[in-house]
């Protein structure tokens, strides 16, 4: 949303020329060095901070969790 491909109220507009792809999810593997996410953006100040803080890592293997709760 912060990169414009959503809306925080119904009469924002919505920029379909960004977004971000996964490249690593939760379960695989990783080295150091791998690209975890590519970001797509006409905009050269947006901050990186929150996809980096949305990652963490473990020595132990991760289960995916489930998409469907209940």
């Amino acid at each position: 949303m912060d990169l414009g491909a959503g809306r925080k109220k119904k009469d924002d507009d919505i920029n379909h020329k960004v977004g971000v792809i996964l490249k690593k999810k939760i379960g695989d593997y990783v080295e150091v060095g791998d690209v975890l996410a590519a970001i797509h953006t006409d905009d050269d100040n947006i901050s990186m901070d929150k996809l980096e803080n949305a990652y963490k890592f473990s020595n132990e293997k991760v289960e995916e969790p489930k998409a469907i709760l209940g």
